[in-house]
């Protein structure tokens, strides 16, 4: 089965691809060429690329990062929007982020390719773009709808980053101090902030209970979406082989052979049916 997405999660994937063609820098070799590893850090792309003939090239792409003062206009214009400061604190990357950002000032992705710096071991060049590493920016858009965080990333803040700002943006004190909330300021923020005002009345708990859970048929109607990744174990690939003198390639390998058991048994339980058998597991964990 093909991996699901909520639309939302997909729309990052499609704009990668997007930007991608956009700036020329789409692979039309993809399916000839094979990524072996593919690591994101602060501001890089490294990846292993390996040809149909079985060679190996090694490919680093940068990214311009956020200055901070580009890192506090982001926040600001986030912060001013109670939706998306929400969702980004629930942990989700709205899609409409970008025309906020974009709004504001700074864009999430660079605007040409020159802003971009290439290095492939097939070529001298550090600015000129391959089928290497075009291979590897289209590798990294297929991880994009399980992590769009990856876009902060490359610019220089990961999600730790932004979440804490955005946190610490929301209880900032004003000059009448913190001892009372004052109701939101539609100019600056969605969120509640510390100013001068009494604070609004929150409703009696015990008539909540009943919709504790959330809403009966919501529940009911709810489905799982679940994906064999484009990439396999991708987090412990990012992390790699622990630090273990003598014991790192044992424990790495263990730890791989346990994800892939708990991925198993999660298809086998997402798709089991009212008798608990599990019959069409196996077409659902297919790619």
């Amino acid at each position: 089965m093909q991996g699901r997405h909520p639309p939302d999660a997909r729309s990052w994937s499609q704009r990668w691809r997007r930007w991608l063609t956009t700036l020329g820098l789409a692979s039309a070799t993809r399916a000839a060429l094979r990524i072996k590893r593919l690591e994101v850090t602060t501001g890089c792309i490294r990846a292993a690329v390996q040809t149909r003939s079985g060679q190996i090239h090694d490919v680093e792409i940068r990214f311009p990062l956020w200055s901070d003062r580009e890192w506090h206009t982001i926040v600001d214009a986030l912060g001013s929007q109670a939706l998306y400061a929400a969702q980004l604190l629930a942990g989700d990357v709205p899609p409409e982020l970008e025309r906020t950002l974009t709004a504001a000032g700074v864009e999430l992705l660079p605007t040409t390719a020159r802003d971009l710096c290439f290095h492939c071991s097939c070529t001298p060049d550090h600015h000129q773009a391959c089928e290497h590493t075009g291979a590897a920016l289209a590798a990294l858009g297929e991880l994009l709808p399980e992590d769009p965080w990856l876009l902060f990333r490359l610019r220089g803040r990961d999600q730790q980053a932004l979440l804490h700002a955005l946190q610490a943006q929301r209880v900032r004190p004003t000059e009448s101090g913190p001892s009372q909330l004052a109701k939101p300021d539609a100019r600056r923020s969605g969120f509640y902030r510390a100013g001068s005002g009494a604070a609004e009345s929150s409703p009696d708990l015990r008539q909540e209970l009943d919709s504790y859970w959330g809403n009966t048929k919501a529940l009911e109607d709810f489905r799982p979406h679940l994906f064999v990744p484009p990439v396999e174990l991708v987090l412990l690939r990012r992390l790699g082989v622990p630090p273990l003198e003598g014991a790192g390639v044992e424990v790495y390998d263990q730890l791989a052979a346990l994800y892939r058991r708990i991925r198993q048994e999660t298809l086998n339980l997402a798709y089991a049916g009212d008798n608990g058998e599990t019959a069409g597991t196996d077409n659902a964990s297919a790619k």
